[in-house]
């Protein structure tokens, strides 16, 4: 049965939209008793019987409930008949009824429920007041000829439709089994544990998804696939949209709003649905009032049919006035969130002509806000506090705001991150104290400088932790919002953005690493879900270092051409050739997983796991291939030509995945996936380049760190010597050797070592285009000192010697060494390796798992720890990370700290640590970036802040490096002693191996 109500009474409407709700306690999951096992497939006599022995219980619904819980009760039938094959009858009478009953039911609303609480046979003591909150409790005998009832009891409607689709759920229907294909396990039969379980009050009170730049995704799929009678993103997509945040037990929606997409409300249905589902209706930073002002400021008219005007404020500000007035009166009856401010009509600054920016903030602060909060009164409530309203300070209005502009305290300030998912502003002390609280609108795709990533999701769901959790402890817990893009392929990432709103504290440090095994052991079973899980970890460490949509080093506006990668194929092992080697073996494994998966599960897995990782590894191949053909071609290497077609083959393999994605399902993607979004210039062919070899065999070879940049021409001749990186005792690295032919016939190759202590991986062979050849030391063979060696390389008539240094002092051994030693003039150190964590008056400094371009991160916490700059308090109250050193060299030394790229959280705080050796006194280093400046660009671009400082080494031998913190959220990654050859990444670990 469906029961469908419009226009609900302005109190119930009050009373469900006032943000400071009555008996809700933020983050009260702790006291929740919920089991994800207590849904079991072998059913106990004492136990509620959905499906035994071929018996169907039924389910109950009050028929004056909300809709939204008639909806859910739906979705229930649905899904049992998903997992069994057998749909139970929704009745709203329990006349006649026998066996086990599922009894739906909000709290107001059934009389039972009233009885069975006075009768202390239901408990809903720690529901009643609550936002969002429900109770699943076993319950014998609850009306005569009823065995046992599972009541599903919310205190709210949303309540209510949680408590149902978390049942679904456990029951294993995956919240994405229409977004994503995920299939049903069956079942033959379905019992819950006899007790009492609850979740809720949710951490966070209003908790979304925008749809977002739908232009290459979900409008073409939405208008030529799923919809098309709807013409744009309507009513049947948002119906399925409204579905799924139900089952993320989500509440909150921004509409798509492109100029490519009708209007939200230009389908009144739209707002029905929403109703229906108890989809709470919002609209973006820049859609005042909810208006989508692209699409309808050029089709509304004033209603005495005049002119419309500019969208200015200070030119037209009555016509304005009347156009945000009229979707308020349209909108009032229905549970919503209204946007207040001004920018552009689209994501651009606040019109307002002829004023200064001081002058628009006044403007907004004493005539946009006070006109859009009479409007409110007007048609919503006559308190327009009890009213939930957001204003989100994106980009320049930030600007504004922190020009002294006052926002009515009842307001929610909804604080944006600079689109690349570090957050520019959290609350200080005296915003955190205003009525209205604060949120956050965060983002996992995005279109804008200095680059867009539109294409794949790859942020690291570490960071979205890290950023969500300072957040929420800076009392950031009214509303959050995600970009979500299109949705897909932003699946998990939403999930986890959404789960940590709805329980801040299931995920921590010790455990959030682990979401990703959980998710995929839901999504694909127990089998492979470590597998899985260390697949996607890794994804997300790449992408980390360097978003896949971000591999042509190009910007935009002013719209660049592609560069070179800064990948280096020179130093450090190949550094380029790493990455490429990582992402391959990543889809190496996704593919075996594949293979062996069953079949049902094969979509699913495809658009979950194996899509993403395929396309960033073409990605990379695709221009670190690209960038090998250009040095390979400048040295003369006839592989220079491989790798060119390697790449144009990459960049092919990109359209043809991309074509196989939008043919899953039996075509229901078709349109969704777009292998170019906005067409720009990383997604074109890559530049590559070709060599017409010499007629012949002619040989070349090229050294490990031989030459510093990637136009060099190889130095090397017939009878020419170099000499590879310092092979030393401590690091035990080793390094690689090219041998090349520049010619277009095959030809022999010897390598011989010339003392015994010089290992070879190969020695002969016969080379068609190039062979790397490692060299390893043999250490117990090794003469102490500073040994030299070399390695004679013959092949077409020509001879080099390569020569070998070693670095193996007689009097200090691995064995007396402890730490990092400085190893070819550096020392690199992960910033998780700290030898010693020292903690003060309860701050510390804790790893983050999986945070991190090369490794873990580390960062403070309490996120909430008071800034220190005096340098004795820094000395006497800071925590304090130590790290100990044995550098070969004095004097000056410079020590770069990778950071992530996060901003200074408020007004109040810098983002700074001190440094220093020994018992020098420390430097305070500052490194934030101001957003839309020249390094910040670099810095989200890359995934980390690199600060420099310079301090002075007095005597070889054992040095501690001391990290302080000064500001809270400073989040190191990796530090590096002395000059490295440069490289993206920075050198790896020196770390001593015994």
């Amino acid at each position: 049965m469906k029961v469908f109500v419009f226009g609900m009474a302005v109190a119930m409407v009050n009373a469900a939209f006032a943000f400071n709700v009555p008996g809700m306690v933020a983050g009260n999951q702790k006291e929740r008793s919920i089991s994800d096992n207590y849904v079991v497939s072998q059913a106990g006599r004492q136990d509620f019987h959905v499906l035994v022995d071929g018996v169907m219980a039924t389910i109950v619904t009050e028929s004056d409930d909300f809709s939204v819980c008639h909806v859910a009760a739906g979705l229930l039938a649905d899904d049992i008949q998903r997992v069994c094959g057998m749909k139970p009858q929704i009745t709203s009478s329990l006349k006649g009824l026998s066996g086990h009953v599922i009894y739906i039911a909000t709290l107001g609303k059934s009389p039972l429920v009233d009885r069975l609480v006075a009768e202390k046979k239901l408990d809903v003591s720690t529901v009643t007041g609550q936002w969002e909150t429900f109770v699943l409790q076993v319950v014998d005998r609850p009306v005569a000829g009823v065995e046992r009832g599972l009541f599903i009891i919310g205190s709210d409607r949303r309540g209510t439709a949680f408590g149902v689709l978390d049942l679904s759920e456990k029951m294993g229907v995956s919240p994405w089994y229409w977004w994503a294909d995920v299939p049903v396990s069956k079942r033959e039969t379905i019992a819950v544990r006899k007790g009492r379980y609850q979740q809720g009050p949710p951490s966070v009170k209003y908790r979304g998804i925008f749809i977002n730049d739908e232009d290459w995704g979900m409008h073409p799929w939405a208008r030529e696939t799923y919809a098309p009678e709807d013409e744009y993103i309507g009513p049947k997509t948002y119906r399925t949209i409204f579905e799924l945040l139900l089952r993320l037990k989500a509440n909150y929606i921004w509409p798509a709003m492109h100029d490519c997409t009708k209007a939200f409300h230009e389908y009144e249905e739209n707002r029905l649905l929403a109703d229906e589902y108890a989809i709470v209706i919002g609209s973006t930073h820049c859609e005042q009032m909810l208006r989508n002002n692209v699409w309808e400021w050029e089709h509304w008219s004033p209603a005495d049919g005049g002119a419309r005007g500019k969208w200015d404020w200070c030119a037209n500000s009555q016509q304005i006035t009347e156009y945000w007035k009229s979707r308020v009166k349209e909108t009032a009856p229905f549970e919503c969130i209204y946007t207040v401010g001004m920018r552009g009509i689209h994501d651009s600054g606040m019109p307002c002509s002829g004023v200064t920016d001081a002058e628009k903030a006044l403007r907004m602060q004493d005539e946009i806000f006070p006109a859009q909060r009479r409007m409110i009164a007007e048609w919503v409530h006559p308190d327009p506090s009890t009213v939930p309203q957001i204003f989100c300070p994106y980009k320049e209005v930030l600007n504004l705001y922190h020009m002294g502009m006052e926002v009515p305290g009842d307001i929610t300030l909804v604080w944006p991150d600079d689109n690349h998912g570090y957050i520019r502003h959290l609350s200080t002390p005296g915003e955190q104290a205003r009525s209205g609280g604060a949120g956050i609108y965060y983002h996992v795709s995005y279109w804008g400088e200095p680059h867009d990533y539109l294409w794949l999701c790859s942020t690291p769901p570490a960071l979205i932790w890290e950023e969500m959790k300072k957040a929420y402890d800076y009392r950031a817990d009214r509303v959050w919002v995600l970009n979500v893009g299109d949705i897909k392929p932003a699946e998990m990432c939403t999930e986890f953005f959404l789960d940590m709103g709805w329980d801040i504290d299931r995920w921590n440090t010790n455990n959030q690493d682990e979401y990703i095994e959980q998710w995929a052991g839901r999504e694909f079973g127990p089998v492979y879900k470590k597998q899985i899980s260390e697949i996607m970890l890794e994804y997300y460490r790449l992408g980390q270092a360097r978003k896949p949509e971000h591999m042509g080093w190009s910007t935009l506006y002013p719209d660049t051409p592609t560069k070179e990668p800064e990948f280096s194929p020179i130093h450090y092992n190949d550094e380029s050739q790493q990455r490429i080697e990582s992402y391959e073996q990543l889809e190496s494994r996704a593919e075996k997983i594949y293979e062996f998966l069953p079949d049902a599960h094969k979509d699913a897995f495809y658009q979950l796991v194996l899509y993403p990782v395929r396309g960033a590894c073409r990605m990379n191949q695709k221009y670190l291939f690209a960038q090998k053909s250009r040095l390979y071609a400048a040295q003369a290497r006839t592989s220079a030509n491989q790798y060119a077609q390697m790449a144009i083959e990459a960049h092919d393999d990109i359209i043809k995945e991309t074509n196989r994605y939008n043919c899953l399902a039996k075509g229901k993607w078709k349109g969704m996936m777009s292998s170019s979004p906005r067409n720009l210039t990383v997604f074109e062919r890559p530049t590559v380049a070709t060599v017409d070899p010499v007629s012949g065999a002619s040989m070349g070879v090229v050294l490990e760190g031989q030459i510093n940049d990637l136009t060099s021409v190889v130095p090397l001749g017939d009878n020419a010597v170099d000499t590879l990186p310092v092979f030393d005792v401590f690091t035990k690295r080793r390094h690689f050797i090219d041998i090349f032919n520049k010619g277009d016939a095959a030809f022999a190759w010897t390598a011989v070592p010339l003392q015994p202590w010089i290992q070879l991986d190969q020695t002969a062979g016969t080379l068609d285009t190039e062979q790397r050849v490692w060299v390893r030391i043999d250490w117990d063979q090794t003469p102490v000192g500073n040994p030299q060696g070399s390695i004679q390389i013959t092949g077409a008539d020509k001879s080099v010697a390569v020569n070998i240094e070693v670095f193996n002092p007689v009097s200090t051994r691995p064995s007396r060494i402890d730490g990092f030693v400085q190893s070819n003039g550096y020392v690199s150190i992960e910033a998780e390796h700290y030898s010693t964590r020292i903690s003060r008056n309860g701050v510390k400094w804790e790893v983050i798992p999986t945070l991190g371009r090369t490794g873990d991160s580390v960062t403070v916490f309490p996120t909430t720890t008071d800034s220190l700059s005096e340098i004795s308090n820094i000395l006497s109250q800071s925590p304090l990370l130590e790290y100990e050193t044995y550098m070969w060299q004095t004097g000056e030394q410079n020590v770069s700290v990778y950071c992530l790229p996060t901003h200074a959280i408020s007004s109040e705080h810098g983002l700074r640590y001190a440094i220093a050796f020994d018992d020098q006194t420390p430097q305070i280093v500052e490194y934030d970036a101001a957003e839309y400046s020249a390094q910040w660009s670099v810095n989200v671009l890359q995934g980390a802040a690199i600060s420099k400082s310079t301090h002075t080494v007095t005597g070889t031998g054992p040095h501690t490096l001391k990290i302080w913190m000064v500001d809270p959220g400073v989040v190191m990654d990796k530090i590096v002693i002395g000059n490295a050859p440069s490289s993206y990444l920075g050198p790896p670990e020196t770390n001593v191996k015994k």
